[in-house]
């Protein structure tokens, strides 16, 4: 998390804001994030990423339109995924 956040997780209203308010992290919006790991079950994904570095974050506030949600495919993710296990 970047160090302007790591205080800043905020549990009634479920998101992470900076200290100046400027930024809030919640669900539905995009964020860029390095993955640090993966860990790969039959029907699951989970990951562990960090925000902190130039070029991460919060990249759009609103959730994806119909068109970005159609050409994200999570089935393509877990094949990758898969694939890098294996490896």
């Amino acid at each position: 998390m970047p160090v302007d956040m790591a205080e800043g997780h905020d549990a009634d209203a479920n998101l992470w804001r900076s200290e100046d308010g400027e930024v809030e992290i919640k669900n539905g919006c995009i964020v860029r994030m390095r993955v640090l790991g993966v860990m790969v079950n039959d029907n699951e994904i989970t990951a562990v990423g960090s925000l902190k570095d130039d070029f991460l974050g919060l990249l759009k506030t609103e959730p994806y339109t119909d068109y970005e949600r159609d050409e994200f495919n999570p089935g393509q993710v877990l094949e990758i995924a898969r694939s890098m296990d294996e490896s």
